[in-house]
């Protein structure tokens, strides 16, 4: 009876919503998407299991979709006195939702649940991570101290493996032995499947993923990489603008070795009067340079703080708030990479160069260089043999100088590309090739 009173309200609840009969045009490779005005609507994850179908968590309310996020419909009430946070599907059938005192968990894309609560225990839960249907790791705090718990029968009983003081906010399994956890002070390490915790490093994470066993990223606002299987990070740069901005990712979403997004960085507008804009973080190369995209400004979306990818063109960004932007073609089909670097040379350049690629032919990595005779707006950009663009390299006032920037080609397919110098009135393009 409830289950058939809660669809009911969902229809309606749906109908109410402005069904939306057609998507909107994509403006810079992303249209806006909105969630329903609820009470205790705080988003706190997102979780799509394919193109079409995904879920959002709020304090309260389960969110579910079905035609990729162009309307949502309550799925799931936790009720008062609870809060839902993670979502994680394991396959695109089976998923569980973490709440603070319990676990729902579906069979079927979420047509029901079944709650479990935590039994036995006093743990309030902020992070979780499936092994598989069984094993569950969970982390939070009792109140008095921050602790780590595994369940290996789906959610029935659990274990404390480890305690300390400050109380635990993350938890990530590169697989069943290697495992990292946070507080907000400081992040543990186990490499026996969680029997021993050790103190890894004296800082947090927001947000944690390995692609394989030596490859993973961590974010905290900086971003560091581990080639290594997280015996050493390497903290990578994010770009800058040539705007007033807050660099920072909070989540991110690493479909592979090269190609990862993330959110949380801010672009203030307020200096042409439109106010402060989200930014989209993207690199094809592992990040070795990060570029970033500027969904439409007249969205209004202050922050990006989710983000979740399913494949190369399909991908969501969305605020805590007011829901956020989808892509189905990968972005914009202009990226701003400004990992500029300058050259140090004796004599001030006295003619703009663009210097030939190299090497060339390339695949997927070149390098270019070029020389700036006097104070600029530069931009350079790579085309196709359409002219359209595909990347843009560099978009921002510079000085004087040589300066080099390194660009990866690895989403694109083998052909003949250009790329072009714009500074004043000097423009001068040159052609390169991409052999795979």
């Amino acid at each position: 009876m409830i289950k058939n009173l809660l669809k009911i309200f969902s229809v309606l609840f749906l109908i109410g919503f402005s069904f939306k009969d057609a998507t909107p045009p994509l403006i810079n490779g992303w249209y806006k998407q909105t969630i329903p005005s609820l009470s205790d609507s705080i988003i706190r994850d997102i979780h799509f299991i394919d193109s079409t179908t995904g879920f959002l968590t709020t304090w309260r309310y389960l969110l579910k979709t079905t035609n990729s996020g162009d309307n949502w419909i309550l799925n799931y009430d936790i009720g008062t006195g609870n809060y839902l946070e993670k979502i994680k599907f394991i396959n695109k059938d089976s998923g569980m939702v973490l709440a603070a005192f319990s676990l729902a968990k579906t069979t079927n894309k979420g047509e029901n649940w079944t709650l479990i609560h935590f039994p036995g225990i006093d743990m309030s839960a902020n992070g979780m991570h499936i092994l598989n249907w069984d094993t569950i790791w969970t982390c939070g705090d009792d109140g008095m101290h921050g602790q780590i718990y595994i369940s290996t029968n789906g959610g029935q009983n659990w274990v404390v493996k480890y305690e300390t003081v400050n109380f635990f906010e993350n938890i990530y399994f590169v697989n069943k032995r290697t495992g990292y956890a946070c507080t907000s002070t400081e992040s543990f390490k186990t490499t026996n499947g969680g029997e021993n915790w050790t103190l890894y490093l004296n800082d947090n994470f927001l947000d944690i993923s390995f692609v394989d066993s030596l490859t993973g990223w961590l974010c905290n606002v900086y971003v560091k990489k581990t080639s290594d299987g997280g015996a050493n990070w390497v903290q990578q740069q994010l770009p800058h603008t040539n705007m007033s901005s807050w660099y920072g990712m909070v989540r991110f979403s690493a479909l592979n070795k090269d190609t990862i997004w993330g959110v949380g960085g801010v672009i203030n507008y307020y200096v042409i009067g439109n106010g402060t804009r989200g930014i989209i973080y993207k690199t094809t190369n592992g990040g070795l340079n990060w570029g970033y995209q500027l969904p439409d400004t007249s969205y209004n979306i202050y922050q990006f703080l989710y983000c979740h990818f399913i494949d190369a063109k399909h991908g969501w960004c969305y605020s805590n708030v007011i829901g956020g932007v989808h892509t189905t073609s990968g972005g914009s089909d202009s990226t701003i990479f400004t990992g500029i670097k300058k050259i140090e040379i004796t004599n001030s350049p006295t003619k703009f160069i663009l210097y030939q690629n190299y090497p060339n032919p390339f695949n997927p990595s070149t390098n270019f260089e070029l020389r700036v005779a006097s104070s600029e707006f530069v931009s350079v950009k790579v085309l196709d043999v359409l002219g359209r663009e595909v990347a843009t390299l560099v978009n921002e006032q510079r000085q004087p100088g040589t300066y080099s920037v390194r660009w990866s080609a690895s989403g694109l397919p083998s052909g003949v590309y250009f790329y072009r110098l714009r500074a004043g009135e000097f423009v001068e393009t040159k052609k390169m090739i991409l052999a795979k």
